[in-house]
């Protein structure tokens, strides 16, 4: 596994930074700012290296970047947030067809980590949002990744300054060779459970007319 970062010659690095810069990777990144992502994602490696690249930053809190593979910790480390450069690459190294990929963040600030994998999480909050990314500059086509570094649960990081904000903006990272699935919520399931709810009451209601005639 390679673990040297690299950067682009510092023409290409110029053009990269124009291209990408962290306004552009959030006009892309989560709509319903303010609220939790309800979809959850499964990363898996496509076989071959799995290439990372620095989007930027929304966050003022430090932290940094880092990947387990099929639950073993790979790399850890990478991509610190106020120091890279945007449009720097990272080789996580080359992992077999169908490996798990679960990518993290650890944010120095306030000793938390949140992983891309949901449960995982202490808070049991979604901390990312993907999608597709297009490619840019010398950046190719992959899928985007942002990260939420704020808790939605205060006590478990008690240097954490301020209430989550759900952008999905503070850590954003393109990937190269590897497939994602996401599962959103149903847009029918709050219907669904109203439903069921207004058939409960209906069958408590006819109980109750049908306890009235009996007595």
């Amino acid at each position: 596994m390679k673990v040297v970062l690299r950067s682009a010659a510092l023409g290409c690095m110029a053009l990269c930074a124009a291209a990408v810069s962290p306004a552009s990777a959030a006009s892309m990144a989560y709509a319903n700012i303010g609220t939790e992502n309800p979809a959850t994602y499964s990363f898996v490696a496509n076989g071959g290296d799995i290439m990372g690249y620095y989007l930027g930053t929304g966050a003022s809190y430090n932290e940094t970047l880092g990947l387990l593979v099929n639950g073993v910790k790979m790399a850890s480390g990478v991509f610190q947030n106020h120091t890279t450069t945007v449009g720097s690459s990272y080789d996580f190294g080359s992992f077999t067809k169908g490996s798990v990929l679960t990518f993290f963040i650890d944010v120095a600030t306030t000793g938390a980590t949140f992983y891309s994998d949901k449960s995982s999480n202490l808070d049991g909050s979604q901390h990312i949002y993907s999608s597709a990314f297009d490619g840019s500059g010398a950046i190719p086509a992959g899928t985007y990744v942002g990260f939420e570094d704020l808790s939605s649960d205060r006590s478990l990081y008690r240097s954490q300054n301020y209430n989550v904000d759900y952008n999905y903006t503070d850590e954003q990272f393109s990937f190269t060779n590897l497939s994602v699935s996401s599962v959103p919520l149903p847009a029918s399931a709050p219907m669904f459970g109203a439903a069921l709810l207004a058939l409960g009451a209906v069958g408590f209601g006819l109980k109750r007319k049908k306890a009235a005639a009996a007595a």
